[in-house]
Protein backbone atom coordinates (compact mmCIF):
# COMPACT_ATOMS: atom_id res chain seq x y z
CA UNK A 1 0.00 0.00 0.00
CA UNK A 2 2.76 2.40 0.99
CA UNK A 3 4.81 1.44 -2.06
CA UNK A 4 1.84 2.01 -4.38
CA UNK A 5 1.16 5.43 -2.84
CA UNK A 6 4.83 6.34 -3.22
CA UNK A 7 4.75 5.36 -6.90
CA UNK A 8 1.57 7.37 -7.48
CA UNK A 9 3.11 10.36 -5.71
CA UNK A 10 6.25 10.09 -7.82
CA UNK A 11 4.22 9.78 -11.00
CA UNK A 12 2.09 12.81 -10.07
CA UNK A 13 5.23 14.92 -9.81
CA UNK A 14 7.70 13.41 -12.24
CA UNK A 15 5.95 11.29 -14.88
CA UNK A 16 7.18 11.53 -18.46
CA UNK A 17 4.56 13.57 -20.34
CA UNK A 18 4.09 15.58 -23.55
CA UNK A 19 5.53 19.11 -23.17
CA UNK A 20 2.79 21.04 -24.98
CA UNK A 21 1.37 22.73 -21.87
CA UNK A 22 4.86 23.92 -20.95
CA UNK A 23 5.36 25.11 -24.53
CA UNK A 24 2.16 27.17 -24.41
CA UNK A 25 3.30 28.65 -21.09
CA UNK A 26 6.68 29.46 -22.66
CA UNK A 27 5.05 31.33 -25.53
CA UNK A 28 2.57 33.14 -23.26
CA UNK A 29 5.02 34.32 -20.60
CA UNK A 30 7.68 35.10 -23.20
CA UNK A 31 5.25 37.25 -25.18
CA UNK A 32 4.27 39.04 -21.98
CA UNK A 33 7.92 39.77 -21.16
CA UNK A 34 8.48 41.00 -24.71
CA UNK A 35 5.55 43.43 -24.45
CA UNK A 36 6.92 44.71 -21.13
CA UNK A 37 10.33 45.27 -22.69
CA UNK A 38 8.91 47.02 -25.74
CA UNK A 39 7.02 49.37 -23.41
CA UNK A 40 10.36 50.82 -22.28
CA UNK A 41 11.50 51.66 -25.82
CA UNK A 42 10.21 55.29 -25.82
CA UNK A 43 11.97 56.05 -22.49
CA UNK A 44 15.01 53.84 -22.89
CA UNK A 45 17.69 56.54 -22.72
CA UNK A 46 15.86 58.64 -20.13
CA UNK A 47 15.44 55.70 -17.77
CA UNK A 48 18.64 53.69 -18.17
CA UNK A 49 21.48 55.74 -19.71
CA UNK A 50 23.92 58.40 -18.59
CA UNK A 51 21.93 60.96 -20.58
CA UNK A 52 18.79 60.30 -18.57
CA UNK A 53 17.13 62.16 -15.75
CA UNK A 54 18.36 60.46 -12.57
CA UNK A 55 21.67 58.91 -13.57
CA UNK A 56 23.63 62.16 -14.18
CA UNK A 57 22.67 63.40 -10.71
CA UNK A 58 24.52 60.50 -9.14
CA UNK A 59 27.81 61.28 -10.81
CA UNK A 60 30.34 58.83 -12.19
CA UNK A 61 31.02 55.64 -10.33
CA UNK A 62 27.93 55.89 -8.12
CA UNK A 63 27.81 52.15 -7.61
CA UNK A 64 31.49 51.73 -6.81
CA UNK A 65 31.73 49.21 -9.65
CA UNK A 66 32.34 50.27 -13.22
CA UNK A 67 30.21 47.42 -14.54
CA UNK A 68 27.13 48.89 -12.86
CA UNK A 69 27.73 52.55 -13.67
CA UNK A 70 25.32 54.41 -15.92
CA UNK A 71 26.11 53.32 -19.50
CA UNK A 72 26.10 55.51 -22.57
CA UNK A 73 23.02 55.56 -24.84
CA UNK A 74 24.91 53.38 -27.32
CA UNK A 75 25.63 50.68 -24.71
CA UNK A 76 22.03 50.81 -23.51
CA UNK A 77 20.85 50.30 -27.09
CA UNK A 78 23.11 47.25 -27.49
CA UNK A 79 21.94 45.73 -24.20
CA UNK A 80 18.31 46.40 -25.06
CA UNK A 81 18.68 44.83 -28.51
CA UNK A 82 20.28 41.75 -26.95
CA UNK A 83 17.39 41.50 -24.49
CA UNK A 84 14.85 41.61 -27.31
CA UNK A 85 16.77 38.94 -29.24
CA UNK A 86 16.81 36.69 -26.16
CA UNK A 87 13.10 37.19 -25.60
CA UNK A 88 12.25 36.35 -29.20
CA UNK A 89 14.52 33.31 -29.07
CA UNK A 90 12.82 32.11 -25.89
CA UNK A 91 9.34 32.52 -27.41
CA UNK A 92 10.42 30.64 -30.52
CA UNK A 93 12.05 27.89 -28.48
CA UNK A 94 15.51 28.38 -29.99
CA UNK A 95 18.56 28.03 -27.71
CA UNK A 96 16.08 28.36 -24.86
CA UNK A 97 18.48 28.08 -21.93
CA UNK A 98 20.98 30.50 -23.45
CA UNK A 99 18.15 32.97 -24.08
CA UNK A 100 16.84 32.53 -20.53
CA UNK A 101 20.26 33.23 -19.04
CA UNK A 102 20.46 36.33 -21.23
CA UNK A 103 16.99 37.44 -20.07
CA UNK A 104 17.99 36.88 -16.45
CA UNK A 105 21.30 38.76 -16.62
CA UNK A 106 20.07 41.61 -18.80
CA UNK A 107 16.84 41.91 -16.83
CA UNK A 108 18.79 42.28 -13.59
CA UNK A 109 21.08 44.82 -15.25
CA UNK A 110 18.17 46.98 -16.35
CA UNK A 111 16.60 46.56 -12.91
CA UNK A 112 19.67 47.93 -11.13
CA UNK A 113 19.93 50.75 -13.69
CA UNK A 114 16.36 51.70 -12.81
CA UNK A 115 17.70 52.54 -9.30
CA UNK A 116 16.45 49.26 -7.83
CA UNK A 117 12.75 49.98 -8.23
CA UNK A 118 10.91 47.62 -5.86
CA UNK A 119 9.75 44.62 -7.92
CA UNK A 120 6.04 43.91 -8.08
CA UNK A 121 4.52 40.47 -7.55
CA UNK A 122 4.50 39.72 -11.25
CA UNK A 123 8.25 40.39 -11.43
CA UNK A 124 9.00 37.96 -8.61
CA UNK A 125 6.78 35.36 -10.27
CA UNK A 126 8.64 35.94 -13.53
CA UNK A 127 11.97 35.31 -11.80
CA UNK A 128 10.66 31.99 -10.47
CA UNK A 129 9.39 31.10 -13.96
CA UNK A 130 12.82 31.79 -15.45
CA UNK A 131 14.51 29.47 -12.95
CA UNK A 132 11.98 26.67 -13.58
CA UNK A 133 12.09 27.07 -17.37
CA UNK A 134 15.88 26.71 -17.22
CA UNK A 135 15.37 23.16 -15.93
CA UNK A 136 12.41 22.29 -18.12
CA UNK A 137 11.80 20.89 -21.57
CA UNK A 138 9.54 23.74 -22.63
CA UNK A 139 11.35 23.86 -25.98
CA UNK A 140 10.57 20.22 -26.74
CA UNK A 141 7.33 21.13 -28.55
CA UNK A 142 6.00 24.00 -30.67
CA UNK A 143 9.55 25.24 -31.04
CA UNK A 144 12.15 26.19 -33.58
CA UNK A 145 14.41 23.64 -31.91
CA UNK A 146 12.10 20.75 -32.79
CA UNK A 147 11.59 22.11 -36.29
CA UNK A 148 15.33 22.25 -36.89
CA UNK A 149 15.99 18.81 -35.39
CA UNK A 150 12.97 16.92 -36.76
CA UNK A 151 11.84 19.01 -39.72
CA UNK A 152 8.33 19.79 -38.40
CA UNK A 153 6.67 21.94 -35.76
CA UNK A 154 4.53 18.94 -34.76
CA UNK A 155 7.52 17.01 -33.43
CA UNK A 156 7.91 16.64 -29.67
CA UNK A 157 9.70 14.65 -27.01
CA UNK A 158 8.46 13.64 -23.58
CA UNK A 159 9.67 15.63 -20.58
CA UNK A 160 9.36 15.39 -16.82
CA UNK A 161 6.08 16.67 -15.39
CA UNK A 162 7.93 18.34 -12.48
CA UNK A 163 8.42 21.82 -14.06
CA UNK A 164 4.75 22.02 -15.02
CA UNK A 165 3.72 21.01 -11.49
CA UNK A 166 6.06 23.58 -9.93
CA UNK A 167 4.67 26.39 -12.08
CA UNK A 168 1.10 25.36 -11.30
CA UNK A 169 1.87 25.27 -7.57
CA UNK A 170 3.40 28.75 -7.83
CA UNK A 171 0.24 30.12 -9.46
CA UNK A 172 -1.85 28.49 -6.74
CA UNK A 173 0.38 30.00 -4.06
CA UNK A 174 -0.03 33.42 -5.67
CA UNK A 175 -3.80 33.34 -5.20
CA UNK A 176 -3.61 31.84 -1.73
CA UNK A 177 -0.92 34.34 -0.71
CA UNK A 178 -3.06 37.24 -1.89
CA UNK A 179 -5.95 35.91 0.18
CA UNK A 180 -3.88 35.32 3.32
CA UNK A 181 -2.26 38.72 3.01
CA UNK A 182 -5.65 40.39 3.17
CA UNK A 183 -6.32 38.63 6.49
CA UNK A 184 -3.50 40.41 8.32
CA UNK A 185 -3.01 43.68 6.43
CA UNK A 186 -4.66 46.50 8.47
CA UNK A 187 -6.00 48.16 5.34
CA UNK A 188 -8.23 45.17 4.61
CA UNK A 189 -10.10 45.26 7.93
CA UNK A 190 -13.04 46.89 6.16
CA UNK A 191 -14.14 47.87 2.68
CA UNK A 192 -12.61 51.32 2.76
CA UNK A 193 -9.60 50.12 0.81
CA UNK A 194 -11.84 48.98 -2.04
CA UNK A 195 -13.52 52.36 -2.35
CA UNK A 196 -10.17 54.14 -2.05
CA UNK A 197 -8.72 51.92 -4.79
CA UNK A 198 -11.54 52.89 -7.14
CA UNK A 199 -10.53 56.55 -6.63
CA UNK A 200 -6.75 56.07 -6.67
CA UNK A 201 -4.21 56.91 -9.34
CA UNK A 202 -4.64 53.34 -10.60
CA UNK A 203 -8.36 53.76 -11.15
CA UNK A 204 -9.91 53.95 -14.61
CA UNK A 205 -12.86 56.07 -15.77
CA UNK A 206 -15.03 52.99 -15.27
CA UNK A 207 -13.93 52.77 -11.63
CA UNK A 208 -14.72 56.46 -11.06
CA UNK A 209 -18.16 55.88 -12.53
CA UNK A 210 -18.79 53.04 -10.07
CA UNK A 211 -17.75 55.24 -7.14
CA UNK A 212 -20.29 57.83 -8.23
CA UNK A 213 -23.04 55.27 -7.66
CA UNK A 214 -22.55 56.00 -3.94
CA UNK A 215 -22.65 52.36 -2.91
CA UNK A 216 -23.33 51.81 0.79
CA UNK A 217 -20.15 51.28 2.89
CA UNK A 218 -21.63 48.04 4.24
CA UNK A 219 -21.49 46.55 0.75
CA UNK A 220 -17.80 47.41 0.44
CA UNK A 221 -17.28 45.81 3.88
CA UNK A 222 -19.06 42.65 2.77
CA UNK A 223 -16.99 42.50 -0.41
CA UNK A 224 -13.71 42.08 1.51
CA UNK A 225 -14.38 38.60 3.00
CA UNK A 226 -16.08 37.64 -0.26
CA UNK A 227 -12.92 38.45 -2.21
CA UNK A 228 -10.75 36.51 0.24
CA UNK A 229 -13.01 33.47 0.03
CA UNK A 230 -13.14 33.79 -3.76
CA UNK A 231 -9.35 33.75 -4.09
CA UNK A 232 -9.06 30.68 -1.86
CA UNK A 233 -11.77 28.76 -3.72
CA UNK A 234 -10.35 29.86 -7.07
CA UNK A 235 -6.92 28.45 -6.24
CA UNK A 236 -8.46 25.16 -5.11
CA UNK A 237 -10.78 24.84 -8.10
CA UNK A 238 -7.89 24.62 -10.57
CA UNK A 239 -6.95 21.21 -9.15
CA UNK A 240 -10.47 19.72 -9.21
CA UNK A 241 -11.34 18.36 -12.68
CA UNK A 242 -15.12 18.75 -12.30
CA UNK A 243 -14.94 22.49 -11.56
CA UNK A 244 -11.62 23.35 -13.19
CA UNK A 245 -13.07 25.08 -16.26
CA UNK A 246 -15.49 27.03 -14.06
CA UNK A 247 -12.49 28.21 -12.06
CA UNK A 248 -10.70 29.19 -15.26
CA UNK A 249 -13.71 31.27 -16.34
CA UNK A 250 -14.03 33.05 -13.00
CA UNK A 251 -10.28 33.61 -12.83
CA UNK A 252 -10.31 35.20 -16.28
CA UNK A 253 -13.24 37.45 -15.37
CA UNK A 254 -11.48 38.40 -12.12
CA UNK A 255 -8.30 39.54 -13.86
CA UNK A 256 -10.18 41.28 -16.66
CA UNK A 257 -12.20 43.20 -14.06
CA UNK A 258 -9.00 44.27 -12.26
CA UNK A 259 -7.53 45.43 -15.56
CA UNK A 260 -10.65 47.40 -16.49
CA UNK A 261 -11.05 48.99 -13.04
CA UNK A 262 -7.47 49.49 -11.83
CA UNK A 263 -5.36 49.42 -15.02
CA UNK A 264 -3.39 46.45 -13.66
CA UNK A 265 -2.97 44.50 -16.88
CA UNK A 266 0.06 42.39 -15.98
CA UNK A 267 -1.89 39.60 -14.28
CA UNK A 268 -3.80 38.89 -17.49
CA UNK A 269 -0.82 36.71 -18.38
CA UNK A 270 -2.03 34.22 -15.76
CA UNK A 271 -5.07 33.38 -17.88
CA UNK A 272 -3.21 31.46 -20.63
CA UNK A 273 -1.03 29.92 -17.91
CA UNK A 274 -4.07 28.07 -16.56
CA UNK A 275 -3.16 25.49 -19.21
CA UNK A 276 -0.55 24.24 -16.72
CA UNK A 277 -3.34 22.75 -14.59
CA UNK A 278 -4.64 20.57 -17.43
CA UNK A 279 -3.44 17.00 -18.02
CA UNK A 280 -0.48 17.19 -20.42
CA UNK A 281 -1.96 14.49 -22.67
CA UNK A 282 -5.14 16.53 -23.06
CA UNK A 283 -3.18 19.60 -24.16
CA UNK A 284 -1.06 17.52 -26.54
CA UNK A 285 -4.24 16.15 -28.12
CA UNK A 286 -5.19 19.70 -29.14
CA UNK A 287 -2.25 19.59 -31.55
CA UNK A 288 -2.96 16.11 -32.84
CA UNK A 289 -0.18 14.57 -30.80
CA UNK A 290 -0.34 11.03 -29.48
CA UNK A 291 -1.58 10.70 -25.90
CA UNK A 292 1.53 8.87 -24.74
CA UNK A 293 5.06 8.30 -25.84
CA UNK A 294 7.16 10.33 -28.24
CA UNK A 295 6.10 12.05 -31.42
CA UNK A 296 8.62 11.93 -34.22
CA UNK A 297 8.82 13.98 -37.37
CA UNK A 298 6.77 12.45 -40.13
Amino acid sequence: MILRCAKQWDAWWCAAVPPHALAIARIAIGSFWLLLALGYAPVLFVSFSSSGVAMPLLGDGYSGMQLFDAPSPFIVTVLYALLLVCLIGFIAGYRMRVCLLGILVLGLEFWQLSLHVFPATIHRISLFFILVFLCSGADMALSLRMHRERGTWRAWESVSLLPQRLLAVQITATYLGAALQKLWLPGWEDGGILRASLMSSWATPLAFRIVRWDIAPSLYDAAVPAIILFEVLLAMSFWIPRVRWIGFAFGAMFHIAIALLLSIWSFLVLIPLYVLFLPPQQVAAWFGAAKTGRRSAQ
